[in-house]
């Protein structure tokens, strides 16, 4: 947990585990574009209904391959 502004806030190591404790169903990806396609592979992996990608700059191979990637896995994941 860290403290924000006098209000303790939870820190996950995951998305699987920020759904198990809190039932999330969205993830919002804000990191460099050199680490996008990984943390989109993982919000995948861990089932989440909806992955919202704000990294500008992305390489067009690397989206590509993370909607290919969830496609593969049934669409289980929505991603905008």
């Amino acid at each position: 947990e860290v403290d924000f502004d006098g209000t303790s806030v939870p820190v996950f190591g995951s998305v699987a585990e920020a759904m198990e404790k809190t039932g999330a169903d969205v993830s919002v990806i804000f990191v460099p574009p050199k680490f996008a396609k990984a943390a989109v592979v993982e919000a995948i992996d861990a089932e989440i209904g909806l992955a919202v990608v704000i990294t500008e700059g992305i390489a067009v191979h690397d989206s590509a391959a993370f909607w290919a990637y969830a496609s593969s896995k049934g669409n289980k994941t929505r991603i905008i």
